[in-house]
């Protein structure tokens, strides 16, 4: 709660921010001062458990996002690996079949 001393009186601010500075607002003193100091902290709490649920969900997003991206990467592995037995090569980020590559044959007539 951001209460002020000044001269006998004890005042709310509530501090804004503008850009780069912060500023005081006037609130008021007194008993419904501290119920609106009271009801800032509990919308204080809402928004700091929010941003925690956040950042949660988050950090359980990117850790599927990388067990996806390891999936995918064995999956390009396996993908090379058969191709390049099955005798094809790589020529201009496409895949070809090779032509001179007799040994191998034609996949149909396994």
């Amino acid at each position: 709660m951001a209460f002020e001393t000044r001269g006998n009186g004890s005042y709310y601010y509530r501090k804004e921010r503008d850009g780069a500075h912060v500023r005081s607002v006037y609130v008021g003193s007194g008993e419904t001062a501290r119920l609106i100091a009271m009801l800032d902290a509990a919308h204080s709490d809402e928004r700091e458990t929010a941003r925690h649920d956040e950042r949660a969900k988050r950090a359980k997003i990117e850790a599927h996002d990388e067990a996806l991206d390891e999936l995918s990467r064995l999956a390009d592995a396996v993908a090379t690996g058969v191709l390049l037995v099955a005798g094809f090569h790589t020529h201009k980020r496409q895949w070809r079949r090779r032509k001179d590559d007799k040994q191998i044959g034609n996949l149909d007539d396994r």
